[in-house]
């Protein structure tokens, strides 16, 4: 890994050479994510107790009139590119979602592929993505991940809902 010292910003130095006194913020940060820490188990991680209960993902794409064009061509690129299973569209508000949307729902080994693409392909569409736990509510409320501006849910919509 290789960083510019903060003392000497064209200058760049091995990250394992530099001290730490060197480095600005920034790049104490990005040395830390690129150390090697074999004390951390990914294969453990991928499979703890509370990550085997998502059976699933969902991604919304939310879309006006104005953007729907977008998202028909975010949606054709999708299909194309991963599996997946399309919603329909929905040009008016439905359950918990304050404004049309589509569903994208797809497997937890696809999730790696398809939430990487949408970050960098949205086009500027707000997406929510959430596991499928069975539990409505929290996966919406609080395991969601929003790209783009947050939009406030109907989360009373939810809470009623029985477990799955």
């Amino acid at each position: 890994v290789i960083l510019s010292a903060a003392k000497n910003p064209g200058m760049l130095y091995r990250a394992d050479a530099v001290q730490n006194d060197d480095l600005t913020g920034a790049e104490l940060f990005w040395r830390n994510v690129f150390r090697h820490d074999d004390s951390k188990d990914t294969a453990s991680m991928n499979h703890s107790p509370q990550t085997e209960s998502i059976r699933g993902y969902h991604a919304h794409i939310y879309y006006d009139t104005e953007s729907r064009d977008r998202a028909a061509t975010a949606r054709a690129m999708i299909e194309a590119k991963f599996t997946v299973v399309m919603g329909r569209w929905r040009d008016q508000p439905v359950g918990p979602h304050p404004q049309a949307m589509y569903q994208v729902a797809f497997a937890p080994a696809e999730f790696g592929r398809v939430v990487p693409w949408l970050m960098l392909n949205r086009d500027g569409l707000v997406v929510l993505v959430h596991p499928e736990t069975g539990d409505d509510y929290a996966d919406h409320a609080e395991h969601a991940l929003w790209m783009g501006r947050k939009l406030e849910l109907k989360l009373d919509f939810l809470r009623n809902l029985p477990p799955r």
